[in-house]
């Protein structure tokens, strides 16, 4: 897995900010625990965007940092990964749909579920 050189350790989120703790020592045997970052996401002021979506917004951005370092691939990267084998997972399907009998059926009924989910 690639360095993708971002906060490592769990991302949380508390209303509109976004963070990621470490513990830097120990106190009564009890980790004590630091901001390695922190975000607070703010409206413009001049903005009529509803405190709700700022909330989103913040677990978007958690949500995104957990999953690049569980995977090692960026959201984008991700995305563009998924297009390549759902690709070849349809191209797959196609030719076997034509060439196999009975028996492969549900490996492909199986396949056109996992493309529609992915599709829709």
């Amino acid at each position: 897995m690639k360095d993708l050189g971002i906060t490592k350790g769990e991302w949380k989120v508390d209303n509109t900010t976004v963070y990621s703790l470490y513990q830097t020592s120990w106190d009564s045997g009890k980790p004590v625990m630091t901001n390695r970052f922190y975000l607070s996401l703010y409206p413009d002021y001049h903005s009529s965007i509803a405190k709700s979506e700022v909330i989103e917004n913040a677990k978007l951005i958690a949500d995104a940092g957990n999953t690049a370092n569980k995977c090692g691939l960026l959201p984008s990267e991700l995305l563009a990964q998924r297009d390549e084998l759902l690709s070849a997972l349809e191209m797959i399907t196609k030719r076997l749909k034509k060439e196999l009998d009975t028996p492969y059926n549900s490996f492909v009924d199986k396949a056109e579920k996992a493309i529609k989910k992915a599709t829709s």
